[in-house]
């Protein structure tokens, strides 16, 4: 019962990371994360037997980011950077430590599973009610980027299980499901379609970012494993069908003409300001940086514009001590994340490298604090970069 009752909670942090970008919903949402995130740690403290698995640098970088954030709230006299300090220290232990070391082995399959039962509906069935309705895309929320950052999210989730089954083949592990295959294809095709209709270049770069770290960690396992042979000699047999289904399914959605139409001409459009004003905002927060940030409410009150950038966002609100320590620990959890993707056999290792891939890519253009892919990036490296144990018995 309490197994279910927590996972049930995950669920639900896990769908408000999400919802909380419908305007109407923001406030709502935002304050259901919150509440879960502090209800599931005290749970799992109570009520079950856990040992408690940390890194103890990345814990040291959650403690500076917590003290110089709270520094920075006095500094600045400002309550709400303290309450939100505060409240992203327990985005990030609740996260990295709690749930990963309580769902322990279980880890990448529950949030894998959870993702994409809470996600395909907020995606599809929209599209299923309405079609694609307008261009650019809005689906449920009120900004397009917002359904095209959830779309490449999921995108990754579906392009990490195709690398798994493509390795189930190729190096003959297991017996590949054809349609698991099909399903998480046309899934996939879906998605890309729906960050074209958005119209959002960012999520399709990042698209194309993660499909060539899938083939690279693909390609470099295939060596490692000493399986190329493998890959070359059935290659053919593989990829001409898979193809012939691509063209089938393309020729239905006119996936390349929209492709073509809304992202390459967008491109072609904002050829002369690429970044769509970024760089304006990124100049202003970092030219008006200062050691203990601005305050909560820096880029509302003072630029008039959100961040656009996950790493700017945390310097112009909280300093340069809090924002360093937050990007040093992606780049820890990126590199252990790796190391042990090599070591894993996992039939769900592809999902945390991309899952990292798809938030690192997309913070470089989007605030991606609170949203999925952070949450989804934090549970996952937690499995694999934490290992020294705290006992907890009850």
């Amino acid at each position: 019962m309490i197994r279910f009752l927590i996972i049930t909670l995950i669920s639900i942090t896990i769908s408000a990371s999400t919802l909380y970008l419908k305007e109407e919903w923001g406030t709502f949402s935002l304050t259901i994360l919150y509440l879960t995130l502090i209800i599931i740690m005290i749970s799992i403290s109570l009520f079950t037997k856990v040992k408690y698995k940390y890194n103890s640098v990345t814990l040291f970088l959650m403690l500076v980011f917590l003290i110089f954030g709270i520094i920075a709230s006095l500094y600045n006299q400002d309550l709400d950077l303290f309450l939100r300090a505060n409240i992203y220290f327990i985005l990030l232990i609740s996260a990295n430590i709690v749930i990963p070391s309580w769902l322990n082995e279980d880890t990448e399959k529950v949030i894998t599973k959870i993702i994409l039962l809470t996600h395909i509906p907020i995606l599809f069935i929209p599209i299923l009610v309405n079609g694609f309705d307008e261009i650019p895309y809005y689906g449920i929320f009120s900004n397009p980027n917002s359904i095209a950052g959830v779309a490449v999210t999921i995108f990754a989730v579906f392009f990490a299980m195709i690398f798994n089954q493509f390795e189930n083949i190729f190096f003959q592990k297991r017996n590949s499901k054809i349609y698991h295959m099909l399903f998480y294809i046309i899934a996939l095709l879906f998605t890309v379609l729906i960050i074209s209709y958005a119209l959002s270049r960012t999520s399709f770069v990042t698209a194309l970012i993660v499909f060539l770290s899938g083939m690279l960690l693909f390609l470099v396992n295939a060596f490692r494993l000493k399986k190329i042979g493998n890959v070359l000699r059935k290659g053919m047999f593989v990829f001409l069908p898979l193809i012939l289904i691509l063209y089938i399914l393309n020729s239905y959605l006119d996936i390349t003409k929209s492709i073509e139409n809304n992202i390459i001409g967008k491109f072609q459009r904002k050829s002369r300001n690429v970044l769509a004003s970024r760089d304006e905002i990124w100049n202003q927060a970092i030219n008006n940086s200062s050691f203990f940030g601005n305050g909560a409410h820096y880029f509302q009150d003072k630029i008039g514009l959100g961040a656009h950038n996950t790493f700017v966002s945390l310097l112009g609100t909280y300093g340069w001590i809090p924002m360093l320590a937050i990007l040093l620990f992606f780049i820890i959890a990126f590199y252990y994340v790796i190391k042990y993707f090599f070591k894993s056999e996992s039939k769900y290792k592809y999902v945390a490298p991309l899952m990292l891939i798809t938030f690192l890519t997309l913070s470089l253009a989007e605030d991606m604090n609170w949203k999925l892919s952070i949450i989804a990036s934090l549970i996952l490296s937690g499995f694999y970069m934490n290992k020294q144990k705290i006992k907890i018995t009850k």
